[in-house]
């Protein structure tokens, strides 16, 4: 990727690592696959709509029951568009003080009684009355918010010693589907958990007792784990490293991988055109057209794709098997026929047999999301990493200044800046209801 600052080209992060600039939400043009950045409405290399683009009415009206004058402030003349929200403001303080005495005069000739103008001295005074009213409001408001409901967040996290945070559980194949979604920055295998920090790969037991490096690759990522080896990306593609004897391979180029079991993989190339799948050793093409995004329904055996605004549905061979119009706006995996996605008012399901759709979780915001047995485990824009409980119905906040997370069993393993740390510099593990431990990988 490109930075929005210096254009210094590099990977993996959210914030450039020669100027510092930290990048803002990305994603890609679903016609195309050029990368468009958060509230770019249209991709710059097609011109495509992208899912930013405003398609409300922006006109807007002052309006008044004493005046039919038609003072339009936001109109396609004076709106800038693709660029930010601007305003014509050319009435003058002169204008503006004669409208308002004209409706002070127009109420005054209905009988409307007007309120007097209140003493400097006393309006300060009446003042202060109501900001210590509000800081008391404010106090007693704050002191109900982590009471645990169907309908609110809990904040309520508290910090303990990773070491008494085991790992339990195992990750589904749609979990770590969401995982790898999000760069795949861990791999629960077994008994040990594989993380990749600024210093390459690190291998972790379910206790966090005992943490050994592994790798020298500083950009690894989408982890993967089968028999004795260890799959990661870094600058020079895809590769292997296999554990028994200590041998590196390059496998493929990609941008984006997606193992699918059984030492096979589905990947597209950087500026190249296609799907491929990497098996028995060697790559073949699926599709001859651009996918920016894909993901795999390993109950089936079928990957889907999405492209122009639908997704399509293919086995392995390349044939076509289905495809599906839904108004998905972020993240979407597919387990045994179900696509879970995201639109603006939450998290979603459609059922590929019966074409139901089924509302999961009501929440605007919702930027990336990893499905588990127990729950979701999601972020919003403001990069704030929550969790829904399945069960109760409720929501817990988890932590602020996210820069990436997975799910391993019943914990959530992310990296947080929100000490200025460097990206993916602090790993933190968390249960599902705020008990948060720092992992010292480094010390």
């Amino acid at each position: 990727m490109r930075c929005d600052n210096c254009g210094n080209e590099y990977k993996n992060s959210l914030k450039c690592p020669l100027c510092g600039h930290r990048q803002g939400k990305i994603s890609s043009c679903s016609v195309c696959g050029t990368t468009i950045h958060y509230g770019q409405s249209h991709c710059s290399k097609c011109g495509s709509p992208t899912k930013y683009v405003k398609r409300e009415d922006i006109s807007k009206k002052y309006h008044s029951e004493f005046s039919t004058q038609d003072y339009s402030k936001h109109s396609d003349k004076t709106h800038v568009y693709k660029q930010q929200e601007m305003y014509d403001y050319k009435s003058s303080n002169a204008d503006i003080k004669s409208r308002l005495e004209e409706a002070r005069q127009r109420i005054s000739n209905m009988g409307i009684p007007i309120k007097p103008k209140v003493p400097s001295g006393d309006r300060f005074k009446s003042g202060i009355i109501v900001i210590f009213a509000l800081i008391v409001g404010i106090m007693t408001i704050s002191g109900q918010l982590f009471s645990r409901t169907s309908d609110e967040v809990e904040q309520n996290y508290e910090y303990v010693m990773v070491q008494d945070m085991e790992i339990g559980g195992n990750n589904s194949w749609l979990t770590n589907a969401g995982n790898y979604r999000h760069l795949g920055n861990t791999y629960l295998d077994g008994d040990e958990l594989y993380i990749k920090t600024n210093e390459g790969i690190n291998r972790v037991d379910r206790n966090f007792l005992s943490f050994e490096h592994i790798g020298d690759s500083l950009t690894a990522a989408y982890l993967y784990i089968e028999d004795d080896c260890v799959y990661y990306d870094d600058y020079d593609g895809y590769n292997v490293y296999n554990i028994s004897d200590d041998t590196y391979t390059t496998l493929f180029e990609k941008e984006t991988v997606l193992p699918l079991g059984n030492h096979r993989f589905l990947y597209n190339k950087t500026g190249e055109i296609g799907l491929y799948l990497y098996a028995d050793n060697q790559s073949t093409t699926l599709m001859e057209f651009n996918v920016s995004n894909f993901t795999y329904d390993y109950q089936t055996a079928l990957v889907y794709y999405e492209r122009n605004y639908k997704i399509y549905a293919m086995d392995l061979s390349g044939a076509e098997v289905g495809q599906y119009e839904l108004d998905n706006s972020g993240d979407w995996y597919v387990d045994e026929g179900i696509i879970y996605y995201t639109d603006y008012e939450g998290i979603k399901s459609y059922n590929t047999r019966t074409h139901s759709i089924t509302t999961i979780l009501n929440a605007e915001n919702i930027y990336e999301f990893v499905l588990t047995d127990k729950g979701i485990v999601y972020s919003d824009f403001e990069n704030e990493l929550y969790f829904y409980d399945f069960d109760s119905n409720s929501i817990t906040y988890i932590f602020e200044a996210v820069d990436a997370f997975n799910v391993a069993g019943d914990k959530i393993i992310f990296s947080s800046s929100y000490n200025d740390a460097d990206y993916l510099e602090n790993w933190y593990v968390s249960d599902y209801y705020g008990e948060i431990g720092e992992l010292l990988i480094n010390e």
